[in-house]
């Protein structure tokens, strides 16, 4: 499909370049030069005019098979995701600001893999069903995903109570407040917040929020202030690291002595980067 609409669009100016060959052929043969220019010009003019509708529609082309090829990613995603899932109803769309495919998939393999106790998540939406999914089979196994947007706090809540998830997931809206912390200093959630977290509990920390519009480097606080609840060689997860920002977040944590090992960056969606803490 994709060869055909160039083979379209690039034959019309095929076709006049031959056109223009020809017609200068015909010049240099003796024929009429008046007529011969009067069709180089009409030639042109068409092949101007198919110039600008190439150049008018190829952003809106690329759009569109962006979408498609997401489409069919998270069609084949979901297809992955109900087999080793076995989800009671239909999973969401992974769109929008859900995690992109490659990195929800790698999130529920290496929770099947490490088979955490405790998982906290920054940020809640379709990760938090998928996580839960992922645990429904594990007794005493929890998740807390605390989110700074109410509205996307009680989607999520509704998305767990359909799918019969909410023993395994508890979302908390949590408004964000100014602190400062070691040379941080902006919006992020208050250290109270988790209180109710035992030290030393947390094995897996997902760090997807809050937007990073809030402020620069938004999601510094999520290892300084949680480093007491976290377990040692506790994994910490950051989605979005193709984003410098956020890819320096992860490396000041590592310059700063939190993890145990260099962190890791892995080519998965938005970019996806892991580290063990101490």
């Amino acid at each position: 499909m994709k060869m055909k609409s160039l083979q379209k669009r690039w034959l019309p100016i095929i076709v006049v370049i031959f056109a223009v060959i020809i017609t200068w052929g015909l010049i240099f043969s003796g024929i009429n030069t008046e007529f011969a220019l009067a069709f180089i010009a009409g030639l042109l003019g068409y092949t101007a005019i198919r110039i600008v509708l190439l150049y008018r529609d190829w952003p809106s082309q690329i759009r569109l098979s962006r979408i498609t090829n997401a489409a069919a990613i998270t069609a084949a995603t979901i297809a992955w995701f109900d087999r080793i899932l076995e989800p009671h109803i239909p999973l969401p769309r992974l769109s929008g600001w859900a995690l992109e495919p490659e990195t929800a998939g790698f999130l529920v393999r290496l929770i099947t893999r490490e088979k955490p106790k405790l998982i906290v998540e920054i940020g809640s939406g379709v990760s938090t069903l998928l996580m839960a999914y992922a645990l429904k089979e594990r007794e005493g196994c929890v998740i807390h995903s605390f989110d700074t947007n109410n509205r996307y706090a009680e989607k999520t809540r509704k998305l767990l109570k359909a799918h019969d998830l909410s023993d395994r997931a508890e979302v908390h809206y949590v408004p964000l407040e100014h602190i400062e912390i070691e040379e941080w200093e902006g919006s992020w959630l208050s250290s109270a917040d988790f209180d109710f977290i035992d030290n030393n509990s947390i094995d897996i920390l997902l760090v997807d929020g809050p937007p990073r519009e809030i402020c620069y480097h938004a999601r510094y606080p999520a290892v300084p202030i949680l480093e007491k609840k976290l377990g040692p060689g506790a994994i910490i997860v950051v989605d979005d690291t193709d984003c410098p920002e956020q890819a320096e977040i992860v490396r000041l944590w590592w310059n700063k002595g939190y993890f145990s090992a260099a962190p890791e960056f892995l080519p998965l969606g938005s970019g996806v980067a892991l580290g063990w803490m101490l």
